[in-house]
């Protein structure tokens, strides 16, 4: 097993943005500027396409770009996800492959190349933790190494 430091960052597509700008501003904000202040400090995150979305909307482009340059400089590394956070193993094959996609597409457009080879990332966020087999197949076909992954979801016991 390895230790990763993840912050998943997330909120309901169709929340009131005063909700999401509270969020935002005690929280995502706070996050980043700690990582701006410590140059030592490294995370890995996965940051929904919807939340990115609506951060353009609500006029966070300012935090956008701020992320866009701790990525630059090797001090957060993005991880894929679904677009709305739905619970994979639940819904069609299609469904789970075209909000893979989107977020992908998503990821790009606010920040362009996620890592030095390319524009997806290598790692993947399952929205809830929620696994299973056939979408672990899924993920790793469509290009990704690895997987967030409660290790009781994998074995059944700790």
């Amino acid at each position: 097993m390895l230790w990763i430091n993840l912050l998943h960052c997330y909120q309901p597509p169709k929340s009131d943005a005063p909700i999401i700008a509270e969020a935002t501003e005690k929280s995502y904000i706070r996050i980043i500027r700690a990582l701006e202040k410590n140059s030592t400090i490294k995370f890995t995150f996965n940051i929904s396409g919807c939340l990115l979305l609506r951060w353009e909307e609500l006029g966070y482009s300012g935090l956008i770009k701020r992320i866009k340059n701790l990525i630059a400089q090797g001090r957060i590394e993005l991880i894929g996800s679904a677009a709305y956070h739905p619970i994979l193993p639940l819904i069609h094959k299609e469904e789970a492959i075209k909000q893979i996609k989107e977020n992908e597409s998503i990821l790009k457009k606010f920040f362009g190349n996620i890592n030095a080879s390319n524009s997806k990332p290598s790692g993947f966020f399952l929205p809830e933790l929620a696994y299973s087999a056939e979408i672990a197949k899924i993920i790793k076909a469509m290009g990704y190494g690895w997987i967030i992954l409660d290790e009781i979801a994998f074995c059944g016991k700790l």
